[in-house]
């Protein structure tokens, strides 16, 4: 923020008015090329650093957001085991590293920032040096032409005292070199001055950047604004059970088919003797029926809940430790 401060000072600098009020104009005019040269490679290295700043805090905020990633996944997992205080836990971890990516973020932004208006301000920089280039020509030329203009005025009276109107005259053409000399340089004057407004910002719109700036450093605590952790720990639970708990037309595809009238009529053959008298095994065809009709519970209760299953299981055993009638 001072480098801009300096730099807008040096912008602001009217260079006639300077070289009017300043008793050796030669001698401040190198003086303050000097101090925008000096101005011009620092605003050049912060330009360079805060790009390379920039950069750094987008990987930094890349790699935040990935571990903020793993620890969803493990709080996620965490549920699927029914651990609460470990997906919890995770989900702190998870908003503690969302509000880091966060913060680099915005910090990644502010350095663009500064880089632009950095680079706004070497371009005015490097405008107003070729003005102050194309000053200090005119101030040596004028100069030397006054040195000139002096040294023919004491030849011509040590050798002519009496010549007053042929020093007029002299003087006079002196004067209208100089004009024309002025009236040559003033079109490249105004040419640069006009290019340098094109290709680059007012002060006013550099002051305006640098209270931006300000104003983004006061404000740069990040409020994350994430959900709480026990909201975000009921929309994990809200989204395991729709992931464990199968739709409706899956249970219906699943339940098993009412068996039909002549599969009834011969399993009730089945059950009747025979002409040796024997009859067949009815009490296996009879485990067998219970084992697929244990199975298809088995099926439908496999995605809900444990105790359920258990006791599935339980009348399954029951059912096959029965005598056989």
């Amino acid at each position: 923020m001072n480098l801009l401060e300096r730099v807008l000072t040096l912008l602001r600098i009217n260079i006639d008015a300077f070289l009017e009020k300043a008793p050796d104009p030669q001698s401040s005019l190198r003086q303050l090329q000097l101090d925008m040269r000096n101005q011009l490679v620092q605003v050049k290295t912060q330009v360079a650093t805060a790009i390379a700043t920039a950069h750094q805090l987008q990987r930094r905020a890349r790699e935040k957001q990935e571990e903020a990633a793993v620890w969803l996944k493990k709080a996620e997992q965490a549920l699927r085991q029914r651990n609460e205080e470990a997906a919890r836990s995770a989900l702190l971890q998870y908003n503690e590293f969302n509000r880091l990516a966060l913060r680099y973020e915005q910090q990644r932004q502010a350095q663009e920032q500064l880089a632009h208006t950095m680079r706004d301000a070497l371009h005015q920089l490097e405008a107003r040096l070729r003005e102050l280039e194309m000053a200090s020509e005119l101030l040596e030329m004028k100069q030397r032409q006054k040195r000139i203009q002096q040294r023919i005025l004491n030849e011509q009276q040590r050798s002519h005292p009496d010549g007053r109107k042929r020093q007029e005259r002299l003087q006079a053409h002196l004067a209208s070199e100089q004009q024309d000399q002025e009236q040559h340089l003033r079109p490249k004057e105004e040419q640069q001055r006009s290019e340098s407004g094109d290709q680059s910002p007012t002060t006013e719109t550099l002051s305006s950047a640098l209270l931006a700036l300000r104003q983004a450093s006061r404000s740069s605590r990040v409020n994350a604004g994430l959900a709480d952790v026990e909201q975000q720990l009921h929309a994990l639970k809200a989204r395991e059970q729709s992931q464990r708990v199968p739709p409706m037309q899956k249970r219906d595809k699943e339940t098993p088919a009412a068996p039909s009238k002549g599969e009834e009529e011969g399993e009730e053959k089945e059950k009747t003797p025979s002409a040796s008298g024997k009859t067949r095994p009815a009490g296996r065809r009879t485990a067998g029926r219970a084992t697929a009709r244990t199975t298809d519970a088995l099926d439908r209760t496999a995605l809900t809940d444990l105790p359920l299953l258990l006791e599935t299981l339980q009348a399954h055993h029951r059912h096959a430790d029965e005598p056989s009638e």
